[in-house]
């Protein structure tokens, strides 16, 4: 590689990594602004309307379809030329059933781990409520804000309530 870029390999590398970070920069601050599930279609559709968002969805639904299929492709071609012997057919399949077994795994984890997250949530406010309830006042609302922020995050709810952030900063301040 470095012998076709004449030494340059590494540049290219810097500069799709300067790409990427503010990719993930714009993502941050549209999080921010927008704070609820659908990623590229809630962004494009409240920052310019809802015809962009539409688009951007679709072409998000086919890029989900497509790398797969052709990470697929890309692997069996791959391995057929380095194992000629084996038909790419085979790698086709094998590659195929990989790649799904793989996926699965991953969502029965990322499952797995919500579940656990959402029960470690709901001990943790009911002891937050007890606490603030044997201090003779109410925690209620610092944690419900943490919680409908933590529901938003996850497209649970489709907007925050008008007085997220107010709730938030009184009950605090009741607690001091």
């Amino acid at each position: 590689m470095q012998q076709v870029s004449h030494g340059h390999a590494a540049l290219s590398y810097l500069v799709a990594m300067v790409a990427i970070m503010f990719t993930a920069a714009s993502y941050g601050k549209m999080a921010g602004a927008f704070p609820s599930a659908g990623s590229t279609y809630t962004y494009a559709q409240r920052a310019l309307n809802e015809h962009v968002g539409f688009v951007a969805g679709w072409a998000m639904m086919l890029d989900y379809f497509l790398i797969p299929l052709l990470s697929v492709i890309y692997a069996a071609l791959t391995a057929a030329r380095l194992l000629p012997q084996v038909p790419y057919l085979v790698w086709a399949v094998l590659f195929t059933v990989a790649i799904t077994l793989i996926n699965i795994r991953g969502i029965r984890v990322t499952h797995a781990r919500q579940l656990r997250d959402d029960d470690r949530d709901e001990r943790l406010h009911g002891a937050f409520r007890r606490t603030g309830r044997a201090l003779g006042g109410e925690c209620g609302g610092f944690w419900r804000v943490v919680l409908e922020r933590r529901s938003l995050s996850a497209g649970n709810v489709r907007r925050p309530p008008a007085d997220a952030g107010r709730s938030h900063r009184h009950a605090l301040l009741h607690r001091l």
